[in-house]
């Protein structure tokens, strides 16, 4: 057994030279020439790494290709996270798409898809590895699940559950919010009769300013801390100012990009009972009701998760992380386990601070190299939480 994995490291090892790979040349061909790349910028620095970027699709494409390796990692990025810098350490190429956002995500498969045709016609026997942050490891999940042509899938942080189930998370979130804080002076965010509309949502500073008077505890503590419990009980979210800004903020972007990609509010709480309330009838009878636009459920329900893929996919997800919870991780490894195609999938859940996607670079790229060499034959990750405090 120990013979057979060390001709399997030796096999990757030849196979990463340069005799073998695309040249730099190449790959540059193959990107140039993608149908609809515009804006293209190139550049080769004096060590021979070529630069290159353009819009693909609206997405942002972002290749650096170091000279001698230029089998690649591909990159998908949400466009409301921080843009990654592990992906900087690998001492590989690495090609980004970044711009994803949840309501865009259906177009964007596409385009990605045409991304990994190009690059798997370079050579057929080496394809890519996948990864992505937030909606993009959603993006990499329903790839693997489109049975595209990748090595393996690293999703961080992603909202692995399903779009539709994000969708839930935040509306719930705000309308919860709203019913709690109708009645406090100076933290009520929106006409508390249609939080749903695009005109009547904050901006940055109104939200902050919201959230602050809430855990200042106006108008009165008792009631303050009475309603600040009840928010985080209903919701499930923790009770910080930092995550529910987070939330407050992400609803806010969302709505317009939900109005214009579903033709108007996509989500129905119409049968929804909320609970862990100190009151729960009353709270049911006032939280304002909505219903979902006709097409929304039709074009969220491919952005679902089923758990069947046939590749290596790794997950890490942030304990702590308010905008795209790791409670997800539960509801996808359950359908991987229900699913006969789904034998690959190891999920390692990490731990780290309150902010979206706060995962030590560290932790990041360790999953990186552990799924490179699962894809290349090695061993399997171990399923684990990982400690990623100093």
């Amino acid at each position: 057994m120990k013979l057979k994995f060390v001709l399997l490291i030796l096999l990757g090892t030849l196979m990463g030279g340069a005799a073998h790979a695309a040249s730099v040349a190449e790959t540059r061909q193959a990107l140039e020439t993608l149908p609809g790349l515009s804006g293209v910028q190139a550049g080769t620095d004096a060590a021979g790494t070529l630069r290159l970027s353009g819009l693909l699709g609206g997405l942002k494409l972002n290749a650096i290709l170091p000279a001698g390796n230029a089998d690649p990692l591909v990159l998908l990025a949400d466009a409301d996270l921080p843009a990654p810098r592990w992906p900087d350490q690998t001492g590989g190429a690495v090609i980004s798409l970044g711009g994803l956002t949840g309501s865009g995500l259906d177009a964007a498969l596409k385009v990605v898809q045409t991304l990994l045709i190009a690059l798997n016609r370079l050579d057929p026997s080496r394809p890519p590895l996948l990864a992505g942050t937030g909606v993009g490891g959603l993006a990499v999940i329903l790839l693997l699940e489109r049975r595209v042509s990748v090595a393996g899938g690293l999703a961080l942080c992603a909202p692995v559950s399903g779009w539709a189930v994000q969708v839930a998370y935040l509306s719930d979130f705000r309308l919860v919010y709203d019913y709690f804080t109708r009645t406090l002076a100076g933290t009520r965010l929106s006409g508390y009769s249609d939080p749903t509309d695009p005109a009547l949502l904050p901006d940055a500073a109104a939200t902050a300013a919201s959230v602050s008077a809430l855990f200042a505890g106006a108008p009165t503590i008792d009631r303050f801390k009475a309603n600040l419990g009840q928010i985080g009980d209903v919701t499930h979210v923790r009770a910080d100012a930092g995550a529910y800004r987070t939330l407050l903020d992400a609803y806010t972007r969302e709505v317009p990009r939900w109005q214009s990609a579903y033709g108007g509010f996509p989500y129905s709480n119409a049968a929804t009972y909320y609970q862990s309330s100190m009151d729960d009838d009353p709270m049911n009878v006032g939280i304002v009701r909505t219903q979902a636009a006709p097409p929304a459920a039709a074009l969220l329900a491919p952005l679902t998760p089923m758990g069947r893929w046939e590749r290596p996919l790794l997950t890490l997800h942030d304990l702590s992380d308010p905008l795209y919870p790791e409670e997800a991780e539960g509801l996808l490894g359950s359908r991987a386990k229900a699913s006969p195609l789904a034998q690959q999938v190891v999920q390692n859940v990490g731990a780290a601070g309150v902010q979206p996607c706060d995962l030590p670079d560290a932790a990041a790229l360790s999953a990186y190299h552990e799924l490179r060499t699962w894809a290349l034959g090695g061993p399997k990750p171990a399923d684990r939480t990982l400690d990623t405090q100093p």
